[in-house]
């Protein structure tokens, strides 16, 4: 019976994807509407994570019968701080659940940075863009990068915005993973403990940190399926699996020496990759 259910979930997965498409061109129609000043563009910024939501508990949850465990270590928030968010990088089919249960857990705006050429995705940066919910960044221009940053930072943090970052970068791909071992093995990090996600860089994370502030709240989320994620080709995998989602606060904050950011970025990189390890195991 269990075989059965699992194939008839897989075979509902189209299905999700066309969910997927219809809300996310509403939440491209309300974006829209925005422009107009039809609806309170407050309201409007959380439309996504409502759209999240939805495509969560229909798609996910409901037709490809996933389960989600939320584990949640955070000190209750105050409404005058500022919060960075760091975490590993989603798979793209777990991208609606990371970005619900995130925004739902804060119970505040989100604001994703992310490379330019989301810039081209109908589905992902085009929602985002009309929305004024993330700064997207040119990764092969450093310097343009950092004014992008030092510029747009300020007015999020003014308005209560929560400032998510991924400094591992790129979805999991056995290619990068592989080219990632090789780059970063030259620099002394012992890259076979890096199984579930990339390396994480400390680049535009230390400019978010400058801007922050010294008193800035930094969250640290791990988030991943107890299914194999290496690319697309393992969404049918997904169907049935377990959705976990750690969210702890980092003690002190992370500090905004370059040198040292690496290093407390690796080490916590690694304790995801054994959460992660231990959650595809279980």
């Amino acid at each position: 019976m269990t075989h059965v259910l699992k194939a008839w979930r897989t075979a509902l997965l189209p299905f999700c994807f066309v969910l997927y498409a219809i809300v996310v061109l509403g939440v491209l129609l309300l974006a829209a509407l925005a422009r107009t000043r039809l609806f309170p563009r407050v309201w409007l910024r959380h439309a996504p994570y409502q759209a999240c939501k939805l495509i969560s508990v229909t798609a996910h949850i409901g037709l490809m019968g996933m389960k989600t465990k939320v584990d949640a270590r955070l000190r209750p928030f105050r409404h005058d701080e500022r919060i960075v968010v760091i975490a590993n990088h989603p798979s793209l089919a777990a991208a609606p659940l990371f970005a619900g249960i995130l925004g739902d857990l804060l119970k505040r705006e989100l604001v994703f940075v992310g490379k330019k050429e989301h810039l081209r995705n109908p589905f992902v940066g085009w929602p985002l863009k009309l929305l004024d919910a993330a700064i997207f960044i040119d990764r092969s221009d450093g310097e343009a990068a950092i004014n992008e940053l030092m510029r747009e930072l300020p007015r999020y943090f003014a308005r209560g915005a929560v400032v998510v970052m991924l400094p591992d970068q790129y979805r999991l791909t056995q290619e990068k993973l592989l080219a990632d071992q090789h780059k970063f093995r030259e620099h002394g990090i012992d890259t076979h403990l890096f199984e579930h996600t990339l390396v994480p860089r400390t680049g535009g994370l230390r400019q978010i940190l400058l801007a922050a502030g010294a008193n800035a709240r930094v969250i640290d989320v791990t988030a991943g399926c107890s299914c194999r994620e290496f690319g697309n080709d393992d969404i049918p995998k997904m169907p049935g699996s377990t959705y976990h989602f750690h969210a702890e606060d980092v003690p002190h904050g992370l500090p905004t020496d370059k040198h040292e950011l690496g290093l407390r970025l690796v080490r916590r990189w690694v304790t995801k990759n054994r959460l992660l390890g231990g959650w595809k195991t279980a």
